[in-house]
């Protein structure tokens, strides 16, 4: 048995209520992938619309750290998930 929490809704049903939620989720979306691009040598291979889930948060702001810089970006109250990671891999260490 799994417990999953709700990670809201896909992105190809979701409906934005500004432009900014828009760029907002884009960028959560490219940061949290280039955070473990850099990190794991991360590749999704299969992320489409439906492999984003938006749900809503009360932060105001997230932080990512790529190569030493940190980057804060808005949320303006919504969050990106990305899930389904069957076809992904990732390197940790030496090959």
């Amino acid at each position: 048995m799994f417990e999953f929490a709700n990670g809201g809704r896909d992105l190809e049903h979701f409906e934005f209520q500004s432009s900014q939620e828009a760029l907002s989720i884009l960028q959560q979306t490219a940061f949290s992938l280039a955070v473990a691009e850099q990190a794991l040598e991360f590749e999704h291979r299969d992320l489409h619309w439906g492999n984003v889930l938006i749900s809503p948060t009360n932060k105001k702001n997230i932080e990512y750290f790529i190569n030493g810089k940190k980057f804060a970006l808005q949320t303006h109250g919504v969050l990106a998930s990305i899930i389904d990671f069957t076809l992904s891999r990732m390197t940790k260490g030496k090959h």
